[in-house]
């Protein structure tokens, strides 16, 4: 991928229907090297899957860095594809992680959310994130995590408490942008 690039060879990565996506114009070689390995290997892999299974009506992806299998099937079994971002997972990784190929991570998200039938985000400041990234406004909904309380009966027995705590169970494990110092 790197000597493809440097010697010109690489003007676009191409989905499995056809469709071109070109490199970011801010790739630099390396990134550009990697992302045409990545694209080639493992994306492959999980293509590969999909295509081995017995078929879907709909594809329903959480997004994920540098995935787009789920994308490309879709394309090409012309079938719609939907995307679930439940936080805005370039910026995350670049905060609290170490975000390799960061050029390359963005214009996999930004086809993403353009290319995506529907965008089911988790919080309305994520509406905004899509549509900055490339998603267009009509393609995006707001369907929220967690549950109505009104679906659960209250406790028969009294919480270790004096009543004026309020108390989260919570199953999953916590990060620092769950932002556990605001509850």
């Amino acid at each position: 991928g790197y000597y493809l690039w440097k010697a010109g060879g690489i003007s676009a990565w191409i989905l499995a229907d056809g469709s071109p996506i070109p490199p970011a114009t801010t790739l630099n070689a390396g990134s550009a090297g990697v992302q045409h390995f990545y694209s080639l290997l493992l994306n492959q892999t999980l293509l590969d899957r999909l295509t081995a299974s017995e078929g879907f009506d709909l594809v329903y992806e959480r997004h994920s860095l540098w995935s787009l299998a789920g994308l490309q099937y879709a394309r090409r079994e012309k079938i719609p594809f939907f995307l679930e971002v439940n936080a805005p997972l370039v910026d995350q990784q670049r905060a609290y992680r170490e975000l390799e190929f960061e050029e390359a991570a963005t214009a996999v998200e930004a086809l993403l959310f353009e290319k995506a039938d529907r965008v089911f985000v988790t919080t309305a400041s994520l509406v905004d994130y899509v549509h900055r990234r490339g998603g267009r406004r009509s393609t995006v909904r707001v369907l929220p995590c967690g549950a109505g309380s009104h679906l659960f009966a209250r406790r028969s027995r009294p919480r270790r408490s004096d009543g004026d705590d309020f108390v989260v169970g919570f199953l999953g494990t916590l990060k620092p942008w769950h932002g556990l110092d605001v509850l």
